[in-house]
């Protein structure tokens, strides 16, 4: 495996929110980010990652996590070759880059 070193936005472009949408039929509204990136975490969660009283909405929290694969499935859809990959996280360290001093050299 490649790419760790760098990050990807994994918004979704114009076209493939047009695919996703001709796949899921019944559903007006494509979002910009796959729902399988939600991650959510309760006030156990947030003390355990000294979260709980530092977080606001909009705030851009750097997350780093070990996730187990549990599920690949490949199979041909329309003659396209297709891959799913379920993962369950692990381990999880978080920064919040919002309250991080930019430029302290210290």
């Amino acid at each position: 495996m490649s790419g760790f070193n760098k990050f990807v936005s994994m918004a979704r472009s114009p076209e493939e929110k047009d695919d996703a949408m001709d796949r899921m039929m019944g559903h007006p509204e494509v979002p910009d980010f796959p729902p399988g990136l939600t991650f959510c975490f309760d006030e156990v969660d947030l003390e355990k990652l000294d979260l709980e009283d530092d977080v606001e909405v909009g705030d851009l929290i750097h997350l780093n996590i070990m996730a187990r694969v549990t599920s690949v499935s490949k199979k041909q859809i329309d003659g396209q070759d297709c891959c799913r990959i379920e993962m369950q996280g692990e381990l999880v360290a978080v920064e919040d880059e919002s309250t991080e001093d930019v430029g302290d050299d210290d």
